[in-house]
């Protein structure tokens, strides 16, 4: 390398990539050539002046210039950015993740986002990388699928509301285009597994950004589903056993005891059912320890109010049902549903007192 320059960190910050260069600033003028591709072909490059097009803004790391790529757009969907200085790549650090932000090719997709390990490993970056999928992406429905799945997880992962409601609209998409995909036995493809890992993760959304109707929708829509489905890949309860766990409870608080009951049953008869066809995999049983605590907790729910003990408590429940793995993002839905919960109580401690029905919804959440 006859350069002194490196590259420590890119990555997509509001929309846009954002990188830095790190080399001395008392030099003439040097174009440092962002080179931008999808797949393996060039699709453009972006050419910035060094030291002059970079902010210098911590004193820790005097020499280290940050830059946004505002040209980016018009060159969408974009796979990776390499940094290049006189024809020589510019060495990136760690913190360089503006790689696998797209798949330009079926393979490509399989090796960029099926696996957690594989995708780029910066939240917002991995969010981008999906919102290019499902805006550029038509070669599999499958896969638009995965894709809109990981990026309800990153939009509640962020915290962001208008991320999580751009992802709660491309989940409602794509489960309304689910149908044309296949019953194909395998996790990453099959049609009815897909549709209850996207519902599954939207009513998670939904709770997370503070939409009532939305939340409780999308549950009754899913228990629905999942009572019409015969024989389908027995995988399906790791989400579903979640699902009917939740709306039981929400039916148990609303005083509905005899429709929770019938849910906790369906729970258990659902998981005795399928989860005896699952694939001999060690990952598959050990996943499906989730699916079996929702299950036992909607069936300690019922034997607690036979037995005139304390109800189980929303912070519990929704312990036990999400996957979310981001601990911010729990605590938002811990909270979310809290609030819900404490509107279905006191919709229906209002409706006892005017001996009226109680109501079916509470307020929004937001």
């Amino acid at each position: 390398m006859s350069h002194p320059f490196t590259a420590p960190f890119g990555w997509v910050r509001r929309g846009r990539p954002q990188v830095a260069i790190q080399g001395p600033r008392d030099v003439p003028e040097t174009e440092i050539r962002f080179v931008l591709f999808r797949g393996k072909a060039k699709a453009g490059v972006i050419s910035l002046m060094w030291p002059t097009d970079f902010a210098f803004r911590n004193d820790k790391q005097p020499d280290e210039g940050v830059s946004t790529l505002d040209a980016f757009s018009s060159f969408k969907p974009i796979s990776a950015i390499q940094p290049e200085l006189g024809g020589e790549p510019v060495p990136t650090g760690r913190g360089w993740v503006l790689t696998r932000m797209y798949a330009a090719s079926q393979k490509e997709f399989v090796r960029h986002f099926f696996r957690r390990r594989n995708r780029t490993q910066d939240r917002e970056t991995q969010l981008f990388a999906t919102n290019q999928i499902l805006e550029h992406y038509t070669k599999n429905q499958s896969h638009r699928s995965v894709a809109a799945v990981i990026q309800g997880y990153r939009a509640m992962d962020l915290g962001d509301l208008n991320a999580q409601k751009a992802a709660a609209r491309h989940l409602a998409a794509e489960i309304k285009a689910a149908p044309k995909m296949e019953l194909t036995g395998d996790p990453r493809t099959d049609r009815e597994h897909l549709t209850v890992s996207m519902s599954f993760t939207l009513w998670q959304l939904y709770l997370s950004a503070g939409n009532a109707r939305g939340f409780i929708e999308t549950l009754d829509q899913t228990v629905a589903y999942l009572k019409s489905v015969d024989m389908p890949f027995p995988g399906i309860i790791l989400n579903g056993c979640s699902t009917i766990f939740v709306r039981a409870y929400l039916h148990f608080i609303q005083g509905e005891v005899e429709e929770a009951r019938a849910l906790v049953n369906f729970n258990a008869e659902f998981y005795c059912k399928h989860l005896p066809r699952l694939p001999r995999k060690a990952i598959w049983f050990k996943e499906n320890t989730h699916s079996l605590d929702c299950v036992a907790l909607g069936l300690q729910m019922m034997e607690r109010l036979h037995d005139g003990l304390k109800p189980l408590g929303s912070t519990t429940v929704i312990q036990a049902a999400n996957r979310v793995n981001y601990p911010p993002a729990v605590a938002v839905l811990d909270t979310q549903f809290s609030r819900f919960c404490r509107g279905v109580r006191k919709s229906r401690k209002a409706a006892t007192e005017t001996g009226a029905e109680a109501a079916a919804e509470p307020a929004s959440v937001d």
